[in-house]
């Protein structure tokens, strides 16, 4: 094997071994109901008390003495609520608790965190003591993708790694201190209208500013660059020599034909969220005439809005203004 596939295999494990935590937070919470989350982040406030101690592992035991209900853990705070055996089997039915067997109408349980367990308590009581900032602003939408825009260029880790991005908004004066979670939400904004698309994952109880900080690997859309470029005349008789041929210009490799070109920009049309089906279609038919499949295929789209969506996006893709 050689040094370069080593290598990437290294990067692979590296990048899944970062991103497990994430997707497991993801895939435990919705196994966990709301109403049993306080009992499950005592829990695990309690184990990590009493191992911080340096104290060997002990189970829990819910049981009743005296005609009282408690929790006998030496880390337990008889301040906290006091869960019922329903609750606990719960807990262990979703794989976050680990509980002994015990004789049918028995109602002591005696239980300790599974490694699931550990990690989803660990979630709930970030998030429940993470300061959250309030107030602020957040910069318009076109200010925002225009700035997007600019760090694509000098700074795309911040893309990569999301969370990196608020500290550089705030160094940019795009936010100050107290805009995290508004600037969190406009980016979901752009995310929910086709500007960014990214990986999040889904927490129960996680905040925007939250949920944003842990996604990854964000990139801009062809909407997005769209704003960056005037919209170019709608004449397409340009291309009409250059079907088939090799493209070498901008970003496009020696190695691509104009054909590929034309697939790719055919399935960015389809993800095009605020176009109307008809100009889709048109588009699709100017790409249609542009591939040599038929004289006519351009039809009444020429001039029209289709064909300069067509053409915006092929002049995109390989770099040039067309018009």
């Amino acid at each position: 094997m050689s040094l370069s596939a080593k290598g990437n295999r290294a990067s692979n494990r590296s990048r899944v071994s970062d991103l497990v935590p994430r997707l497991a937070v993801a895939a435990y919470s919705s196994g966990v109901e709301n109403e049993h989350r306080e009992v499950l982040r005592r829990v695990y406030q309690a184990e990590k008390l009493w191992s911080d101690d340096g104290n060997a592992p002990r189970t829990f035991l819910l049981t009743t003495t005296g005609g009282e209900t408690i929790v006998d853990h030496p880390s337990w705070n008889n301040s906290w609520p006091i869960p019922s055996p329903q609750t606990i089997d719960d807990l262990g039915d979703a794989g976050c608790l680990r509980i002994e067997p015990v004789p049918p109408n028995r109602t002591d349980r005696t239980f300790s965190l599974t490694a699931q367990g550990r990690l989803e308590g660990q979630a709930i009581e970030e998030q429940a003591t993470k300061p959250v900032s309030v107030g602020g602003r957040a910069p318009t939408p076109p200010k925002l993708i225009e700035w997007l825009l600019e760090i694509d260029e000098a700074a795309p880790e911040c893309l990569e790694r999301p969370e990196l991005l608020f500290e550089r908004a705030i160094a940019d004066g795009l936010i100050d201190e107290t805009g995290r979670t508004a600037f969190a939400r406009r980016m979901f904004s752009l995310v929910d209208d086709g500007y960014v698309r990214g990986e999040f994952v889904k927490v129960q109880q996680a905040n925007g500013e939250q949920l944003l900080a842990m996604g990854r690997n964000l990139q801009l859309t062809t909407r997005a660059y769209a704003t960056r470029e005037p919209a170019p005349a709608a004449s397409i008789t340009v291309l009409g020599s250059i079907v088939n041929s090799q493209v070498a210009l901008g970003d496009i490799t020696n190695t691509t034909t104009f054909m590929q070109v034309l697939d790719r920009v055919e399935a960015q049309i389809d993800d095009l969220a605020d176009v109307d089906d008809e100009t889709k279609q048109g588009a699709k038919r100017a790409l249609d005439w542009m591939r040599g499949r038929s004289a006519d295929a351009l039809g009444d789209v020429a001039t029209g809005t289709a064909a300069g969506l067509a053409l915006k996006l092929v002049g995109h893709a390989i770099g040039v203004s067309l018009g």
